[in-house]
């Protein structure tokens, strides 16, 4: 009643249980995975199907053809290091730009505590001119 594969290597049974396995076990014995090898028959049969694929899925079948599923992983890594970068470089320009205005603050302070400073030391001057005046004029 059941159909039923049996798989022998080196005149050995495997003993694979599940559908998933035995696809598996085959793939690894064909090198192929089944949408590889189904695109290599039709393939052999005539072009004309590979031409009316969907882009994606030609995609799919020459990057395995090729062994080009490596570049996509790259591509991934590749991305999610972009976004770390983006990221710490938006953190940093948020950093610079918050130093800035904080530089700003502290010349404009500085400048300030500076004109206060010379105006304090004049003040101080004029007082002390009229203070050896006063003395002057008590003492004569």
């Amino acid at each position: 009643g059941n159909d039923r594969l049996i798989i022998l290597k080196n005149a050995e049974i495997i003993n694979i249980k599940g559908k998933n396995e035995l696809q598996n076990a085959i793939n690894k014995e064909l090198g192929l995975s089944y949408l590889l090898f189904m695109n290599s028959i039709m393939f052999g049969q005539g072009i004309k199907r590979l031409i009316q694929e969907s882009n994606s899925d030609k995609k799919k079948l020459f990057e395995e053809v090729f062994d080009l599923e490596y570049l996509n992983l790259a591509k991934g890594i590749a991305n999610q290091d972009k976004a770390v970068i983006l990221n710490e470089i938006n953190q940093l320009e948020s950093e610079s730009l918050s130093l800035k205005k904080e530089l700003e603050a502290n010349k404009e302070a500085y400048f300030d505590l500076r004109s206060r400073e010379k105006s304090f030391k004049k003040d101080l001057r004029e007082k002390s001119r009229k203070l050896k005046e006063e003395r002057k004029d008590l003492t004569a």
